[in-house]
């Protein structure tokens, strides 16, 4: 496994906030980042289904000071989104016919090149 590139992608199950999904969480990071130091991988994307906790993110912290590894953590609903819908993508139309025998003539121009 190359360690320049590597990166370990965590999916979180769902979970309430609660103290003991707090442990089993701390549990499942300690769990990945002993797999990380055996395989010698520094890098991590975790993705949640909830709020990631002050406490959670200070556990994260402590693990880049003491191990160098970096985690980047994410909510699942950060990620979540429509690119159809973004204010840079051009508004989708069909083409006519017209617009098709353009494009084919143009790609025929190209291969001809």
């Amino acid at each position: 496994m190359q360690t320049s590139t590597s990166l370990f992608l965590v999916f979180l199950k769902p979970y309430f906030l609660s103290y003991s999904a707090l442990f089993y969480l701390i549990s499942q990071v300690q769990k990945y980042t002993e797999r990380m130091e055996t395989q010698h991988v520094k890098r991590a994307i975790i993705l949640m289904p909830g709020v990631m906790t002050p406490f959670g993110k200070r556990a994260i912290d402590t693990l880049y000071e003491r191990d160098k590894v970096i985690i980047e953590y994410f909510m699942e609903s950060e990620l979540m989104v429509n690119i159809t819908e973004h204010m840079l993508v051009p508004k989708h139309t069909v083409f006519t016919i017209l617009h098709l025998l353009l494009f084919l003539s143009l790609d025929l121009a190209l291969l001809l090149l």
